[in-house]
C-alpha cells in the first residue's frame, strides 16, 4: 500500500509539474527571457544584457513541489557581474518570498515579483559597485620616481693619470698641449708657410 501511495503521489506531482510548465510556456510564449531547460527546470532573465541591473534566476521543481518551495539558483555565468554580497542578499529576498507561497504553484508569481522588485533585490549593491569602480578609475596615477642619469665612472688608473697631470694648485701645467700643437704644425702649417713665403734662395757664385 505504501509503494502504491508513493507512486500515486509521484504521478500526481508529475502531472502538476506538466500542467504548470504548459501554463508558463503559454504565458511567456515569444519572451526571449524565458527558457525551459527540461520538464522541471526553467530560467528567467530579468533586465537587459550587459546592464548592471539584471539577473538570471533558475527555478527547479523538486518532487515535493509545490508543497515545498522550488530550488532557486543564481549561480549562472550570466550573473558574474554581481558581487557575492549582491547574490546572497537577492537569494535571501527571493527565498523569503517563495516561502510565503509554499503549497501553491508559484513559479509565475515568483518571476513577476522579482521583475517588480529587482531594484530592491540588487539595486543598492550594483550601484555601490559602479560608484566604487568609478572612484577607482578617477584616482590619479602615482608619480614614477625620477631616475638620475648615471655619470660615467672612471677607473682608478684613469683617475691616477688625470691626477698626475695637475700641478699643486689643481691646474694643468702650461704647455701641456704643446706636443699636439707641434705635431699638427709639422703635418700642415710648417711646409705650407715655407712654400708661400716668396723668398728665393740666393744664387751660388760660379767659380
Amino acid at each position: 500500500m505504501a509503494a502504491s501511495t508513493d507512486y500515486e503521489q509521484f504521478e500526481f506531482m508529475r502531472t502538476e509539474h506538466s500542467d504548470e510548465m504548459e501554463v508558463l510556456q503559454s504565458i511567456y510564449d515569444g519572451d526571449a527571457n524565458f527558457k525551459a531547460l527540461n520538464g522541471s527546470t526553467i530560467q528567467y532573465k530579468i533586465g537587459e544584457d550587459e546592464e548592471p541591473l539584471s539577473i538570471l534566476v533558475e527555478i527547479k521543481w523538486t518532487m515535493n513541489y509545490p508543497e515545498s518551495i522550488p530550488t532557486i539558483s543564481l549561480d549562472s555565468f550570466y550573473n558574474q557581474h554581481l558581487s557575492v554580497v549582491a547574490k546572497r542578499e537577492a537569494m535571501h529576498g527571493i527565498t523569503e518570498e517563495a516561502w510565503k507561497n509554499a503549497g501553491d504553484q508559484q513559479t509565475y508569481t515568483l518571476i513577476e515579483w522579482m521583475k517588480e522588485h529587482i531594484l530592491q533585490l540588487i539595486g543598492q549593491y550594483v550601484f555601490d559597485d559602479v560608484i566604487r569602480l568609478d572612484n577607482r578609475d578617477n584616482e590619479p596615477e602615482p608619480e614614477q620616481p625620477k631616475q638620475e642619469s648615471k655619470k660615467e665612472q672612471m677607473t682608478k688608473a684613469q683617475k691616477r693619470r688625470e691626477w698626475n697631470r695637475l700641478d699643486r694648485d689643481g691646474n694643468r701645467p702650461r704647455g701641456h698641449d704643446w706636443v699636439d700643437v707641434v705635431r699638427h704644425l709639422s703635418q700642415t702649417g710648417g711646409s705650407s708657410s715655407a712654400a708661400g713665403s716668396g723668398d728665393t734662395p740666393p744664387e751660388v757664385p760660379k767659380s
